[in-house]
């Protein structure tokens, strides 16, 4: 153990101190300030505490694939550490290690736990050397922040150079409904568990932009079968004969409530879901073939199910002076799809607020919106307003959509929280649409309004 390695913990943890002394979160700055001390601190600190360790990545889905594993290595009593806020780039994996694990066991030899880490794209390779996962799962992969991370080739090229130094005794577990996600497993040498979706009844024909369209092996479009978004489906290469692999672990007979989803899982039985969206049906099944391949018990993976919470802005409600705020993180064009698919399916006259920000941590190019199905909800949405440092952006793509005329538009979410209390009757369900850093301001303001008691400085 060496000096610098110590002095990195000391340091890093009294950062965290600090954090929540301000009531700030805390999620990652720890491990920023400990990893500039000691730049192999994360790896130093898993080889010390880390018995084995499953990593999630992908575009979509993430955090709730996390949490939902989580709830069932917490439920089977095995100790787990993990990023619950979805912090997900190395300072926010090593914050996460300094937070979970008591300081005096830092410096012993006996305690020793799981790390279930979502992982950033383009934060593998480094989290794969750090934590030397005994399984790694890929939910899906989609067209996300351009100007940081290029195009999809860039990421899966990323993918590719990992999984081919991986040990050929990890898992790769992958989703079959995705072409690009299937397409890794002919870089792995080693296990391979696939999880997708075996019912026909969630497929729709509505237009959305498709991200993965030809075969990587001998560039001819994939032919569709049936979709369930995007590029996600039953799919098959007719000119090489590539066709989607048959799932390890499947949902039939999937039921898509307002608040909960039901489908079945072979092997498993009834799993109810305590939130709702085909999408969350996917993450469910992503964490549950994680589960499997640690070799967690059937009784363990539905109980644990059963008690999971929903994510940080991931189908949460709050309750604003008697006005249900429903809140959903969009990022991109698959994951706002998704979630406008879900609204149309639910909700007969919705009243959407969606915060658009161009931040670094939202990405700078807004041009994506122009990708999202507003349409959809064109003849459906009774009420919208339009918020965010892009806020005019959304009112000029409300119009193009059909949608009616913004009764705000406004920059400031205070302000526009405010609005909300004019615009509607208590009682009302309101369906906001935050990208990432404009879910942060959302929770600030409610928090000085002292309403977000899950705000994500709270949490952490």
């Amino acid at each position: 153990m060496s000096l610098r390695f110590v002095v990195a913990v000391l340091i890093g943890r009294l950062a965290a101190i600090v954090c929540r002394c301000f009531g700030r979160g805390g999620t990652a700055f720890p491990g920023l300030v400990a990893g500039f001390i000691c730049p192999d601190f994360v790896s130093q600190l898993a080889n010390r505490l880390i018995s084995d360790a499953i990593l999630i990545t992908g575009t979509n889905g993430k955090t709730t694939t996390t949490r939902v594993l989580a709830a069932m290595f917490e439920e089977s009593g095995i100790s787990v550490v993990y990023n619950r806020e979805g912090s997900n780039l190395m300072r926010g994996i090593g914050a996460a290690l300094l937070a979970s694990i008591p300081i005096t066991r830092v410096f012993g030899n006996s305690y020793k736990t799981v790390a279930l880490m979502e992982v950033d794209e383009a934060v593998l390779p480094h989290a794969t050397n750090a934590l030397k996962p005994r399984a790694i799962v890929f939910t899906n992969l989609f067209r996300d922040q351009l100007d940081r991370y290029g195009e999809l080739e860039h990421v899966m090229a990323l993918w590719h150079r990992t999984i081919n130094n991986l040990s050929a005794d990890t898992v790769l577990i992958l989703n079959a409904d995705d072409p690009s996600i299937a397409e890794l497993v002919s870089s792995h040498v080693g296990p391979v568990h696939w999880f997708g979706l075996e019912d026909s009844s969630l497929a729709h024909s509505h237009d959305a932009p498709i991200d993965a369209r030809w075969c990587s092996d001998c560039e001819n479009p994939f032919v569709y079968q049936l979709i369930f978004s995007s590029h996600l489906g039953w799919w098959r290469c007719n000119s090489c004969d590539k066709v989607r692999p048959k799932p390890d672990t499947a949902a039939l007979n999937v039921h898509i409530g307002v608040e909960r989803a039901q489908f079945d899982v072979p092997d498993l039985g009834n799993v109810e879901l305590p939130f709702s969206g085909t999408y969350n049906v996917s993450n469910a099944l992503a964490a549950i073939s994680a589960a499997r391949t640690f070799g967690l018990t059937t009784r363990t993976i539905a109980t644990g199910i059963g008690l999971v919470k929903p994510a940080f802005g991931r189908q949460e409600t709050i309750n604003y002076k008697d006005r249900k705020l429903h809140i959903f993180l969009t990022k991109n064009p698959a994951g706002a799809n998704e979630v406008l698919h879900f609204i149309a399916s639910s909700v007969e006259s919705p009243a959407i607020a969606i915060i658009l920000n161009d931040r670094i941590a939202d990405g700078r190019d807004v041009s994506w919106i122009w990708d999202v199905d507003y349409e959809r909800l064109s003849d459906t949405v009774q009420n919208c307003w339009a918020s965010g440092d892009r806020a005019a952006d959304l009112a000029l793509r409300f119009n193009y959509a059909g949608w009616p005329n913004p009764l705000a538009t406004i920059p400031r979410v205070g302000m526009l929280l405010d609005q909300f209390v004019l615009d509607t009757l208590p009682g009302d369900d309101i369906y906001l649409m935050p990208t990432y850093t404009a879910l942060l301001d959302l929770y600030d303001e409610l928090q000085q309004r002292g309403v977000a008691h899950a705000s994500w400085r709270s949490k952490s």
